[in-house]
């Protein structure tokens, strides 16, 4: 009852987080908190790209319908938005300090140290990258899925196209509408073997 519990709060701080408001913390971090204030700009816009990839999973009806790994979806997704949302805070404290140092005097000893400084802080904006168009690719491959699983629910109606073909005496027609259903499952039954990113963080 308590996981069910976690996990239903989890999924309700990630799907009410528009717009930047509060992202509560998953996990041991509970009652922590993250808002749109603790970003600069170029962390809120990679920010907003990896919420909008776990929301659309999120929101997928072959999530909602158990054609995902939906454990993984409901307990993963969340935890590594969190991921992000901690990392990009920091490069944007990070970031604002290596500003203030611009407005400095740039003496031989500033320079040696903001720019290996600045070397790692590239890096780690290069990783969060990389992991958020990971997140981006797995959405990709589930609205393709959705896509699918909407062919597959018009599929379930074809009886009524083919009343409406044998009305006219279409068999040519009729047979079209079968060939594709097997190819269809399959696609939708491959859903299931689609895999979360691993984090690269």
């Amino acid at each position: 009852m308590l996981i069910a519990a976690a996990i239903g709060g989890l999924i309700g701080a990630v799907m009410s987080w528009i717009g930047y408001r509060e992202l509560v913390s998953p996990g041991k971090y509970h009652g922590t908190y993250l808002s749109g204030v603790d970003f600069d700009g170029e962390a809120r816009g990679l920010l907003g790209r990896a919420k909008s990839a776990v929301i659309a999973v999120l929101e997928s009806e072959v999530h909602k319908h158990g054609l995902l790994d939906g454990i993984a979806n409901r307990v993963l997704l969340p935890q590594q938005l969190w991921d992000v949302a901690q990392v990009l805070r920091t490069q944007t404290t990070l970031r604002a300090e290596q500003q203030h140092a611009d407005q400095q005097v740039m003496t031989p000893e500033l320079k040696a140290v903001i720019g290996p400084q600045r070397r790692v802080l590239e890096r780690s904006a290069a990783s969060v990258t990389r992991q958020i168009e990971a997140l981006e690719e797995y959405a990709s491959r589930v609205a393709k899925l959705e896509s699918a699983f909407t062919a597959r629910t018009l599929l379930d109606g074809n009886d009524k196209y083919r009343a409406l073909l044998a009305a006219t005496h279409d068999e040519e027609s009729v047979t079209e509408l079968s060939e594709g259903t097997r190819s269809l499952r399959d696609a939708v039954e491959a859903g299931q073997m689609l895999a979360l990113p691993c984090a690269v963080l």
